[in-house]
């Protein structure tokens, strides 16, 4: 007769049922849901996951605009605030041989004042 495998129950060497897969289940959740906030997004640079030669370069110009509300969450008593922000990013992007692994770095420069 054959066993079914159950989501819930493993049984170990000696027979005995163990509620492993269940309760490694339970532990993922409770971390995500503890990590949730804390947890951020990254932006990607341009040919972050491009496979080039060795000791290639490029150079990158990228413009970036951000424009919406701003919320103080009652904490100063302003309404109605909106923000428009305008961004050129100058990188210099590198491939090089790294221990025999190709690998790259990205080097990003921001000017420190800049208005169109």
């Amino acid at each position: 007769m054959k066993r079914r495998a159950s989501l819930f129950v493993e049984r170990n060497a000696t027979g005995t049922r163990q509620p492993i897969a269940f309760i490694r289940g339970l532990v993922f959740l409770f971390i995500g849901f503890c990590t949730g906030g804390a947890i951020a997004a990254q932006d990607l640079s341009p040919r972050a996951y491009v496979i080039t030669p060795v000791r290639s370069n490029a150079i990158n110009l990228t413009y970036s605009y951000s424009g919406g509300a701003l919320e103080f969450d009652g904490a100063v008593p302003i309404s109605g605030a909106t923000a428009s922000i305008s961004t050129p990013i100058f990188s210099y992007y590198h491939t090089l041989n790294f221990f025999g692994r190709t690998a790259s770095f990205t080097i990003g420069v921001r000017p420190k004042k800049f208005s169109v």
